[in-house]
């Protein structure tokens, strides 16, 4: 197992020099409202498209955050062998795991205004997971096998669940909430964050080195997948909208992950069926 689409080490240095002045600012901003003037820009009354006036201090916060923290992150070390990509994979099973408890609590308190951390968190969590094994755990040559929930029943009841609240709140969206009552849509939004949970974090019905291969994939091109739409979301989307952005947020990456891994599992069961059937064939 190898960890993939990985940057040159370089880009680590670029990152922490992006990353902890955009955390600064980003804290600055939400928590005492500093803007740069620079920033600012505006468009006539007469614009067509959103006119006003808009600073952009918190978006180039945003911007610096997330380029930063992917490339201190996802940069390669100056050895990159079979342990350290274990020690990604146990890094980002964790990162996610956590994140995602935490968040998923949160929301049931109603603390909204912590969600805007969330654009941070799962990477600031794997960073310290990832540099913690490094340090402590790499010289014992012994990773802890990610534990998961077993096939039967979580799986199937977690798929069954999570395809039922995806489309119930596909359709209330598309009929403008007429279907069901706003607090209704609230329980199946979590209904539908605990399955993605349990979906990612239970087995598949069967398991092998590939099957944590492609799951390592997964993982990763979930987040920098999610974090891309975060990136264009935060320039393309204003005011309360951003913040149901915000809130989508917190189940995208896992919902971006079941696609990957399902797609990933499909075209691994696919090509074995091939080989199966050209071995017939012979």
């Amino acid at each position: 197992m190898k960890s993939r689409f990985l940057f040159p080490p370089v880009f680590k240095v670029i990152g922490w020099i992006l990353a902890l002045p955009g955390l600064v600012l980003g804290y600055l901003n939400v928590e005492h409202n500093f803007r740069f003037s620079f920033l600012q820009w505006g468009r006539p009354e007469t614009s067509t498209i959103a006119p006003g006036t808009f600073n952009f201090t918190d978006e180039a916060a945003i911007t610096m955050v997330i380029f930063g923290l992917i490339f201190v992150a996802f940069s390669k070390r100056k050895i990159e062998d079979e342990l350290v990509s274990r020690l990604r994979m146990d890094a980002l099973y964790w990162s996610i795991l956590i994140n995602s408890l935490i968040y998923f609590v949160l929301g049931l308190v109603s603390d909204a205004d912590l969600i805007n951390y969330n654009i941070c968190t799962p990477i600031l969590i794997f960073i310290i997971r990832f540099n913690y094994l490094l340090h402590f755990k790499k010289d014992t040559f012994v990773v802890n096998t990610p534990r998961f929930l077993p096939y039967k029943p979580w799986r199937i009841l977690a798929v069954a669940v999570a395809i039922v609240s995806l489309l119930v709140i596909i359709l209330s969206s598309v009929f403008e909430y007429n279907l069901i009552s706003e607090g209704m849509l609230d329980v199946i939004y979590y209904t539908l964050f605990g399955s993605l949970l349990v979906w990612t974090y239970s087995l598949n019905s069967f398991e092998d080195e590939l099957t944590m291969q492609h799951r390592l994939d997964s993982m990763y091109l979930a987040v920098l997948i999610n974090y891309s739409l975060l990136l264009v979301a935060t320039y393309a989307v204003y005011s309360l909208s951003f913040l149901i952005i915000l809130v989508i947020n917190l189940i995208s990456t896992l919902l971006i992950f079941v696609v990957l891994f399902s797609y990933y599992s499909m075209r691994n069961r696919l090509k074995e069926e091939k080989q199966l059937l050209g071995g017939f064939a012979i």
